[in-house]
């Protein structure tokens, strides 16, 4: 993986970074719901908002680790997937706390774009990780790449 060295704007590159792989890699899993049907930015926005906060939980569990992602120049890769409803948002929370797995519900809220969102607290995202793979697997196996 290139990066800059010298930060976003620098025109050094700095190829000595390299990825985790196998059983160090890191994944975090966003899970939008379907029956909103929002357009594919509204949905982007949810998907980033469940990711931060589920990597926030993370680092409060264990602060120690900003510092790998910070020499890592990554937090791992990203996938976002989708559940139907609500009910698959809960479900699929419950298990990953149950699990011990980082994880945060994001509710969308004081936004109005009809007919899902009049202002009211809505569930729109799970985020789900940074963890291993075989970590995540028994709760996101069940949803589908969005």
């Amino acid at each position: 993986m290139a990066r800059a060295a010298g930060g976003p704007h620098s025109s050094e590159m700095d190829d000595t970074r390299v990825e985790p792989t196998g059983e160090d890699a890191l994944f975090s899993y966003a899970i939008v719901r379907a029956d909103l049907a929002m357009p594919p930015g509204k949905m982007a926005s949810q998907a980033s908002h469940a990711f931060v906060h589920s990597l926030l939980r993370f680092l409060e569990r264990d602060p120690n680790r900003s510092a790998e992602f910070l020499a890592l120049g990554t937090s791992g890769s990203r996938v976002v997937l989708t559940g139907r409803n609500e009910e698959d948002l809960l479900k699929a929370h419950a298990q990953a706390e149950a699990l011990g797995l980082p994880c945060a519900l994001f509710v969308d809220s004081g936004h109005v774009m009809a007919p899902a969102f009049d202002g009211s607290p809505v569930a729109t995202a799970l985020g789900i990780g940074p963890a291993s793979k075989d970590a995540l697997r028994p709760v996101v196996r069940r949803f589908r790449c969005a």
